[in-house]
């Protein structure tokens, strides 16, 4: 599976950054370097597939904002 990371920025300028294609929770040091750029996370949320060994994880965080 190929490795993406979006990124969706709200008008209110919060922003979501969702990872895939990785696994486990290699998502989060394929994120930490936008996080640290952008802002404090205000909240993060492991997917289920991130909890199973053979499926890539996804994470999503939302950093900055309101």
């Amino acid at each position: 599976m190929k490795q993406e990371i979006h990124v969706d920025i709200s008008p209110d300028g919060s922003l979501r950054i969702e990872a895939h294609g990785f696994a486990g929770t290699s998502c989060r040091a394929a994120t930490a370097p936008l996080e640290q750029a952008l802002g404090a996370v205000r909240s993060r949320r492991l997917k289920t597939e991130s909890r199973r060994a053979k499926v890539a994880g996804q994470l999503c965080n939302r950093v900055g904002g309101a």
